[in-house]
């Protein structure tokens, strides 16, 4: 004999499937916030880009720790963080001095050469052996020229976190490439190549007289939304890991 407070199978049903449905709109409604709050951020800190930086660190921190039993997600968190500290660094220690600039161009090289299996390597690296040329040059006439050098720094950290998303999986058992893995692989790929149409740009200004302004004019407008792409990626990784949480509740 059923007892008067248990259910009906029926009813059972209904509060499963309606139960399934709230979570679905939940986790349907959080996507576009996610969007909208990731565009919104990129849009408010445009002329302040450390702000920027601080927020979507402080983003990846706060998925770092809330999902830090997903090996997968902290591991790409930890990747963007260590990234952006990198960055910070390297922009704290620009210089006029020829000597430490040398430095910092062997900083780069030696990151293509410990991520050598990149394929962006065959553009990148030839790339950067005729900048050196240009500097070798400026320094052997007296001219001072800009601080390009940085960013071949940022290229090299680039390739670091592109081969440690590689690498991701293999530093511990269990873990497993997800999407996110991919997209910011790619994406700091193409921040590769437009920081060489950065430099391209500047040296036909210097050497041919042209004035090519095309990329300098929307660069950082293009690297501002290309950062709020890799924000959104993550917090989508977050999103799904979220609703799996729930399905296995």
């Amino acid at each position: 004999m059923t007892p008067i407070n248990t259910p009906s199978w029926k009813k059972l049903f209904v509060t499963l499937d309606s139960s399934v449905l709230s979570r679905q709109f939940v986790y349907n409604f959080l996507t576009p916030v996610a969007i909208v709050a990731s565009i919104l951020l990129g849009i408010f800190t445009f002329d302040t880009p450390y702000i920027f930086d601080l927020v979507s660190a402080s983003i990846f921190l706060f998925i770092l720790f809330f999902f830090r039993n997903n090996a997968d997600i902290v591991g790409l968190c930890l990747i963007l963080i260590v990234e952006k500290i990198g960055i910070f660094i390297a922009f704290q220690l620009l210089t006029e001095n020829i000597y430490y600039q040398g430095l910092f161009f062997l900083f780069a090289l030696g990151c293509m050469w410990q991520i050598r299996s990149d394929p962006i390597n065959k553009i990148v690296v030839p790339f950067i052996l005729i900048v050196v040329g240009f500097e070798l040059y400026w320094t052997s006439v007296g001219e001072t020229g800009p601080m390009i050098y940085f960013f071949f720094v940022k290229i090299g950290i680039y390739i670091l976190v592109r081969g440690a998303i590689v690498l991701r999986p293999h530093y511990r058992k269990g873990t497993n490439y997800i999407q996110g893995d991919w997209l910011v692989y790619n994406t700091k790929g193409v921040v590769c190549l437009i920081e060489c149409a950065m430099v391209t740009e500047y040296l036909i200004r210097t050497t041919i007289n042209q004035n090519a302004m095309y990329l300098y004019t929307s660069y950082e407008y293009i690297m501002q939304a290309l950062g709020v792409w890799v924000m959104y990626i993550v917090l989508r990784e977050a999103i799904h890991e979220m609703k799996a949480r729930s399905m296995m509740a």
